[in-house]
């Protein structure tokens, strides 16, 4: 039922891709911290250009302290520039897992609301597969028998790279 239930509707499953993306999406966007970036060179070019001029060891120290903490601001600002780049090739990669997902979806849907059709073992073992089912089972006496979990695997590989951890629909069943 919950193979169905995300193959009739896959919105579910792209629901829970953007809300996985959304929850790791960086609150500095690029044009932000290119902004900061030149803003940080800008700086060094004039404390440097300050040096030339200055002509005591005071002042040069001062301004070396100045110059030393502004290229370690420059060094992170590049690094989350790169961050921001390969997150958005991420985003990239997830929007073509979610595709392909579709396009199976589509494949598959018209022998779903088939009631003739009746799947054989290789075709339901590919569902599983493609949906990523993992099934966990409890000990009698628990609250619920089994939990089934279910991120489509080419979308919860790409994820998982993106956010280091893959969240999965759960449906729990008491037997």
């Amino acid at each position: 039922m919950l193979a169905v239930e995300h193959i009739r509707n896959p919105q579910l499953v792209i629901d829970k891709a953007n809300e996985i993306l959304a929850d790791i999406k960086e609150e500095d966007d690029a044009k932000t911290i290119r902004q900061s970036l030149s803003e940080t060179r800008k700086k060094i070019n004039n404390l440097v250009l300050l040096a030339e001029d200055a002509t005591d060891k005071d002042e040069l120290e001062n301004i070396r302290g100045r110059i030393s903490i502004l290229q370690k601001k420059k060094r992170d600002l590049e690094r989350m520039l790169v961050d921001i780049e390969n997150e958005e090739e991420q985003e990239r990669k997830v929007a073509k897992a979610i595709e392909d997902f579709l396009l199976w979806c589509d494949k598959v849907r018209p022998f779903i609301d088939d009631p003739d059709y009746v799947p054989d073992y290789k075709d339901m073992r590919r569902a599983v597969v493609i949906l990523g089912i993992k099934a966990t089972i409890y000990p009698p006496g628990s609250k619920y028998r089994f939990t089934l979990d279910l991120m489509p695997t080419s979308i919860g590989e790409v994820l998982s790279a993106v956010s280091g951890e893959c969240s999965h629909d759960s449906y729990s069943g008491c037997a």
